[in-house]
């Protein structure tokens, strides 16, 4: 049986959390004991070193995932309201890294998301009646790596798909050739062609092909969009998101206020206060 690789409990995982269903009723299903009534993943976009602005994909950190960020910020405030949750936190990139040469990752890439969120589909949601929720927060380029992981996984639900300031420039050249030469070296099992995200849906009503992550698949029950201002070097995603059928239901957006491309994944802002709001209403029973 596979295993999630690197999840961080933040709470003791206990019996059922406040919405479960009612031990012993007809019909009921319940997922094992181990598994968290969350499951709260990040994926982090590029990082930004001045000495070196144009670092490589396998410079990317998870940011999302550090103290006082936006992925603690969420997994604490479901803490709170006595939900056991899990964590895991990936970085925009195809392949994962072990840095101190281990023989374990210490930053996990798209792959790794892929796989853990089939497993956690297999393990914790699939024909269970209190199924594990899945929360998927993004940022900025990981909006496109986050966004590619739900359309290759379309029969893993994803409880609330977060993205904030997602934007798909010079996407192609940060991984393109990285993801075209494993995938043509290892085949590929998807539909379309991965190392090509910017410009590739066709949307009905929209004029351009749409980005990646401006398109949100139907495995995301709920797509909470932050777009930021274009304050922060000018990087501004202006296209609101949309379902593949041109629709968007179950999509809120929060238009551009007063919160820069960097701005939007501090827990103590507007965007993420009401990325907060949004998740807790939406979690109460």
């Amino acid at each position: 049986m596979r295993r999630l690789l690197l999840l961080i409990a933040l709470a003791a995982c206990h019996d059922r959390g406040p919405a479960a269903l009612v031990p012993g009723e007809a019909g009921s299903a319940f997922r094992p004991a181990e598994a968290p009534d969350f499951v709260v993943l990040s994926v982090s976009g590029r990082t930004i070193d001045f000495l070196s602005p144009f670092c490589p994909p396998e410079c990317n950190e998870p940011y999302l995932g550090a103290p006082g960020d936006a992925a603690e910020a969420v997994a604490l405030d479901l803490v709170d309201r006595g939900y056991s949750v899990q964590r895991a936190d990936y970085i925009a990139a195809l392949f994962s890294y072990d840095d101190d040469a281990d023989g374990e990752a210490d930053r996990l890439g798209f792959l790794q998301l892929v796989e853990d969120l089939n497993t956690i589909g297999e393990l914790w949601i699939e024909g269970f009646d209190d199924p594990t929720r899945i929360v998927l927060v993004c940022h900025s380029h990981g909006c496109v790596w986050g966004h590619m992981a739900v359309s290759v996984t379309p029969d893993v639900p994803v409880w609330a798909l977060v993205s904030l300031a997602g934007v798909c420039t010079q996407g192609e050249s940060d991984c393109g050739a990285e993801v075209g030469n494993h995938f043509a070296a290892n085949g590929t099992p998807y539909a379309w062609d991965l190392a090509d995200p910017c410009a590739q849906w066709t949307i009905p009503g929209l004029a351009d092909p749409a980005d990646t992550d401006d398109v949100t698949f139907p495995s995301a029950a709920t797509n909470l969009e932050v777009r930021a201002n274009a304050r922060s070097f000018g990087i501004q995603d202006t296209a609101p998101n949309h379902r593949p059928d041109g629709t968007r239901e179950g999509i809120e957006t929060l238009d551009p206020g007063e919160d820069d491309h960097s701005q939007v994944h501090d827990p103590a802002r507007t965007s993420m206060r009401w990325v907060r709001d949004r998740i807790l209403a939406r979690a109460a029973p």
